[in-house]
């Protein structure tokens, strides 16, 4: 992946400012347009210095991770919302998420070999909560059945009653 300069980036972001296509812009100089997206993205957030910065956060916590990757999974939140202002890369990000995806939250946490006999009964513990987990969402999935199942029920019922009253019949007690 090659490395582009302060002024380039600057002189693309300024393009893309006064107007000109990101898109366009992204084939005719060759650059990935989501890397000319972020330094706009990072410009409209820091200005020139947020595209000074080239150090990269070396080392995250896994709590943290966590955090970055329940923003995104749970809230919502758009990826660059969430790597640009951590100081993050988008590939970071959607490695994590991966991980995530695979094998859960834990999996950010991974296993460290010093502790075996933890790691013994972490492991106990979250196949534990995913036994738990699933039972909670094969429940969920039944009571949103029911749940539909009434709603049926009870639309059938009040067109039952507006087709006896359109009739002049009185609905009998349920």
């Amino acid at each position: 992946m090659r490395k582009y300069s302060l002024e380039d980036r600057l002189a693309m972001v300024k393009m893309v400012k006064q107007g000109y296509p990101t898109k366009r812009l992204s084939r005719e100089v060759g650059v990935a347009y989501k890397s000319i997206k972020d330094w706009t993205r990072v410009y409209d957030l820091y200005g020139t210095e947020g595209l000074r910065r080239t150090s990269k956060v070396n080392f995250v916590p896994n709590a943290e991770k966590e955090r970055m990757c329940r923003l995104y999974l749970e809230k919502g939140l758009p990826l660059h919302q969430i790597y640009i202002p951590n100081g993050i890369s988008r590939h970071t990000l959607k490695s994590w998420l991966r991980k995530v995806r695979a094998g859960g939250y834990e999996a950010l946490y991974g296993v460290s070999p010093k502790r075996e006999e933890s790691s013994d009964m972490t492991r106990s513990v979250n196949e534990a909560l995913r036994e738990e987990l699933r039972k909670a969402r094969e429940e969920n999935l039944l009571l949103r059945a029911e749940n539909a199942l009434l709603k049926k029920v009870k639309a059938l019922m009040e067109e039952e009653e507006a087709r006896l009253k359109a009739f002049g019949q009185e609905p009998s007690s349920h």
